[in-house]
Formats: structure tokens, sequence, C-alpha cells
């Protein structure tokens, strides 16, 4: 029937979905800030296959959402889509939406 399994990438090896949902695709999240801090192309290619693993489990619908901003007001910091995005082929279909309760931007990708 109908329902909402939320699990991590590693999890979801070997399962397929209709829709999947995506979050924190942006550089410091993936690529993890460590990753990218100590230049290890064998971490960074692992996490961009771990990308690639999230991205295939959708049979029909695909949605991928990042933040603009993370942190607070006080300390706001700028966030960047994640290269892995690009990668993909997935940074065409961007669309940028700010949340209804919060003034941050915020953008997600939609791949029908």
């Amino acid at each position: 029937g109908d329902r909402v399994v939320v699990q991590s990438i590693h999890s979801s090896k070997g399962e397929e979905y209709e829709t999947v949902f995506m979050a924190g695709c942006e550089e410091n999240v993936l690529p993890s800030r460590q990753s990218l801090r100590d230049g290890d192309e064998a971490k960074i290619s692992e996490e961009r296959r771990l990308m690639f693993v999230g991205i295939t489990r959708a049979k029909t619908n695909l949605a991928v959402s990042l933040c603009r901003v993370r942190g607070s007001k006080s300390r706001a910091n700028r966030q960047l889509p994640s290269q892995f995005l690009e990668q993909a082929g997935l940074d065409r279909l961007y669309q940028e939406s700010s949340g209804r309760d919060t003034d941050e931007r915020q953008g997600t990708l939609f791949m029908p």
C-alpha cells in the first residue's frame, strides 16, 4: 500500500520506489565537508557513487532538495548545490523556491 519510507542512502541499495526525495544535496553535506577539506578523491568518489545510488532508486519521480543557507541568522552560511548534481546532469532541472515558515531560500530539483 501507500507508505513513506525514510532511510539512508546506504540502506536503500537494492530498493526501488515510485518517488524518491533526497535532502541535503549541497556541498559540505554530499560530498561531506571532511572529504572536501581533506581533498580525499577516494572518499569523494565513494560519496558520488552513493548519490548515484540514491538517484537511481526512483522509478518515476525524483525530488532533490538543498538549502541555500545553513545555520542561524547570526551565523548563516551560504551553501552551494552539490557538485554531483551537475555531474549527474541534474543541475539543468533546478527550481528555486522559498519555504512558507522561513525566509531562507531553498532549491529543489524535480525530475519526472
